[in-house]
């Protein structure tokens, strides 16, 4: 009687340990489960906050476009200004004023749609430095630059409307008296700095589109292999915990045996 009580001893902690490993191998996939749920949301949310990113940088370029086009407008009034009867000055003018005041608004609103897509790079560098965080090897240093190369060009937006903001005013004030020809070319000049502001900008924006497109692909493979690593980690836990499993069953057999 007393080998058998000392048998049962190995069998029930045999027992409660096999028991314990089959939780743990649960709790292991249950966990696998959340952390591929988490790791699909998060970067679910990045790729669509590149997406907002990209779409607004082609209607800044859309926009950029028909900006260029008003600056040739006015650097061709302007030059044709001079040619005009007095009664045709006067509408010059008034032209040159109005597709001013439309450039100024159309560089406010791109401004605005490169400060949207400036939020959504900077949306996507957290969450990847929150995937870093969960063991994925990502670069944060593209979106670095990238956040950087849109601070410089919401400045140049800035320098651009400026001039445009001088060459409004040079031709609000313009008459035949205080704005002889040479005032004419200062208002040409500073048009056409418009016009080659935005062809820079234009460029620009193209080399910003790729690099979104970059980032998206480094964000893809990052979220293969952070998924690839959870799951690799999981199956290696699930091995380690099945083989002291078997250890568990082996002395549950053992004091099973000496008990009967």
């Amino acid at each position: 009687m007393s080998k058998r009580i000392l048998y049962l001893l190995p069998l029930i902690l045999g027992l409660i340990g096999f028991v314990g490993c089959i939780a743990a191998i649960v709790g292991t996939w249950i966990v696998d489960a959340r952390v591929n749920r988490v790791t699909e949301n998060l970067f679910t949310a990045i790729d669509n906050s590149l997406v907002v990113a990209q779409q607004r940088i082609a209607r800044t370029q859309g926009r950029v476009e028909a900006l260029k086009v008003t600056s040739e407008e006015i650097e061709r009034s302007v030059r044709n200004w001079t040619k005009s009867a007095a009664r045709e000055r006067l509408a010059s003018r008034l032209e040159i004023e109005e597709r001013a005041e439309r450039l100024a608004s159309g560089l406010e609103q791109a401004d605005d749609w490169l400060e949207l897509a400036e939020s959504s790079v900077r949306l996507v560098q957290h969450a990847l430095e929150a995937a870093s965080a969960l063991g994925a090897q990502v670069q944060t240093e593209p979106t670095d630059h990238l956040l950087e190369e849109l601070t410089s060009l919401r400045n140049q937006l800035t320098r651009a409307g400026e001039q445009v903001e001088s060459m409004r005013d040079r031709s609000t004030e313009a008459t035949e008296q205080n704005l002889p020809g040479e005032g004419l070319n200062r208002v040409a000049q500073s048009a056409l700095r418009v016009i080659a502001t935005l062809g820079s900008i234009d460029s620009r924006l193209e080399n910003v589109r790729e690099r979104l497109t970059e980032i998206q692909h480094l964000a893809q493979n990052a979220k293969t292999k952070l998924l690839c690593w959870v799951r690799t980690a999981a199956i290696g836990i699930t091995l380690l915990i099945g083989w002291m499993a078997v250890g568990q069953a082996s002395l549950c057999h053992i004091g099973w045996q000496g008990f009967r």
